[in-house]
């Protein structure tokens, strides 16, 4: 099991280096938080990052120039959280990050506490001064109705652009954009330094169309669920429409749009964007895929259980050989309906099914349903949860979600592909068959559901069933049971039902430590195997009970036994 996880860790490794940029960019922002300027975080992070570093080595890294570099390593010395050494070429050393952040809350809290002490004095001299109190002015909200008027709200829009300008739309709709005028605007603003970002989904038909926007503008490749278009300018101002069908009409009047100059609706709109963004493709690649007829290789963030599902569908779909699963149980969320009888589909089709899984009561039936139609084998826990179709395409997620958060990671690309599959064929060659305890889950349940049924009679006698079929041992260690047994009259005195498919001197030993640890409790194992003389003797001298039944009605009898006091059934 360690090369599985050595496997695991490198490949969580490798992903981690695709986001680093990421990471680091929301470190620095972070650092900001605690009174440093951007630049000021960026340089202080990148010394810490690369440790002991000349002015000139610091710049390169964080792409300012040596000038401005070297003005913001003498303000972090001032300020004591860097260090710079007498020696030529001079060194500077950033303090370590817990130190530093320690003084910059300890500055921050003093500077509280003075503009706390001077509040009140504050408050008398501005009342002394004429105040006259400035007219707040309230967003505004429009609605426009037809294609050609939210076209031409948009070019207003993009003619007032000065830092950036975000474009959501289908591939069908660039097409009359750049009859309507909003293409020959989008390429004035950049020409005038706005970044303008779009994006799309198109498909063959529109690869000369989205190559002449790609190659003035940024434009990326994404799935739009709905028929929808979302343009927004330097998070102030923005429209959102929607149409009933894919455009074709200039003189479009179903086409209607929300416009607004809210910040705060135009900065949520810019943080779903920017989501989308981060997942989406370049556009070229896109291209390049269509006419190739090649996946382009890429990994994506999926980040709600809709989308995960959505994503494994699609995945089951495309299954031409194998898939490989591994999910601890049947209803995991991100699984979609019916799993079974997609294995079954699958299975019809000629696709390999191998399912990893572990265990337990819960799961006997869902288990019992795909051995028909896959492989199935059983580990003990499962550390992660994972989809591999034709040792091209996974998905990755933790072994679980807590909430409504989740985080994964779907790819195709095929280095880390291959990864999981070496992975998950080593899991498969160390799992266990599931015949055997498949088997004796099912007594096992067939014990606690006779039991539940006794219930009235066991209290008739005196006894009540353990909610949890736990017993404290003498080791302070809890040991559980299939079934605990309580006497009403006396809690300490206990009964603990274990089953066992066999009755053999293994199965006697492997109970040995917890029968030991939990005496005065009685422990029974139940078998409906043949029980030998060398078993019945060894189990004997651990003070360990060993009970053959043939059936419920069988088992029913000797429990009632049992708690009747009679300590001789066989």
């Amino acid at each position: 099991m360690f090369v599985i996880f050595e496997h695991i860790i490198r490949f969580l490794t490798t992903l981690y280096y695709n986001t680093t940029a990421v990471a680091e960019e929301h470190i620095v922002n972070e650092l900001t938080k605690y009174g440093l300027s951007y630049e000021e975080a960026k340089v202080y992070f990148q010394l810490v990052k690369i440790g002991p570093s000349k002015a000139s080595t610091i710049a390169a890294n964080v792409g300012f120039d040596r000038v401005k570099t070297y003005r913001i390593l003498q303000k972090l010395v001032e300020e004591r959280l860097v260090d710079v050494s007498l020696s030529k070429p001079m060194l500077f050393t950033a303090h370590p990050p817990q130190e530093v952040l320690n003084n910059l809350i300890q500055q921050m809290r003093n500077r509280l506490r003075s503009a706390e002490e001077g509040l009140k004095s504050l408050l008398e001299e501005w009342r002394k001064l004429p105040i006259v109190t400035p007219t707040i002015q309230q967003p505004k909200f429009r609605i426009i109705q037809g294609r050609v008027q939210i076209y031409s709200q948009i070019v207003r829009m993009l003619s007032k652009a000065v830092r950036k300008a975000l474009l959501l739309t289908q591939g069908d709709d660039l097409v009359w954009l750049g009859h309507g005028g909003v293409q020959e605007a989008l390429f004035e603003a950049a020409k005038r330094g706005v970044y303008v970002k779009i994006l799309t989904e198109f498909d063959s038909r529109l690869i000369e169309v989205v190559e002449e926007y790609s190659n003035r503008l940024e434009v990326r490749y994404a799935k739009i669920p709905t028929l929808f278009r979302l343009f927004i300018i330097d998070s102030s101002e923005v429209i959102i429409s929607t149409y009933p069908t894919p455009p074709s009409r200039l003189d479009e009047e179903a086409d209607v749009g929300l416009w607004t100059d809210s910040q705060l609706f135009a900065s949520g709109l810019e943080i779903f964007f920017n989501g989308m963004w981060q997942a989406a493709i370049d556009a070229r690649l896109r291209i390049k895929s269509l006419v190739s007829g090649v996946q382009p290789e890429e990994m994506r963030v999926i980040r709600s259980f809709d989308e995960a599902k959505t994503v494994i569908n699609n995945m089951f779909a495309s299954a031409k050989n194998q898939v490989f699963a591994a999910f601890p149980l049947s209803e995991q969320q991100i699984l979609p309906d019916g799993i079974s009888q997609i294995y079954s589909v699958l299975a019809d089709k000629g696709v390999k099914v191998r399912l990893l899984t572990t265990l337990d009561l819960n799961n006997i039936d869902y288990v019992n349903g795909v051995l028909g139609v896959a492989e199935v084998k059983l580990v003990d826990h499962l550390p992660f949860q994972t989809l591999l179709v034709d040792k091209k395409e996974l998905l990755l997620a933790p072994a679980s979600f807590e909430g409504e958060h989740i985080y994964l990671i779907w790819s195709n690309i095929k280095d880390y592909a291959e990864v999981m599959t070496n992975i998950l064929e080593k899991m498969w060659q160390e799992a266990r068959e599931v015949t055997d305890v498949l088997r004796n889950l099912r007594f096992v349940r067939a014990l606690i559901n006779t039991v539940s049924a006794m219930k009235s009679e066991l209290e008739r006698a005196g006894w009540v069933i353990q909610d949890i079929p736990t017993i404290k041992g003498a080791s302070g260690l809890s040991h559980k049971f299939n079934v605990v047994l309580q006497r009403v009259s006396d809690p300490s005195a206990k009964i603990a039902l274990e089953w066992c498919v066999d009755a053999s001197s293994q199965t006697i030993l492997s109970s040995l430590a917890k029968s030991l640890d939990v005496r005065p409790s009685r422990v029974y194992l139940l078998t409906s195997s043949d029980i030998t003389e060398q078993a019945s003797h060894l189990a004997s001298i651990y003070g360990i009970e060993l009970i053959r039944v043939t059936d419920p009605a069988d088992m029913r009898a000797k429990i009632l036994s049992l708690v009747s006091g009679n300590n001789s059934i066989r």
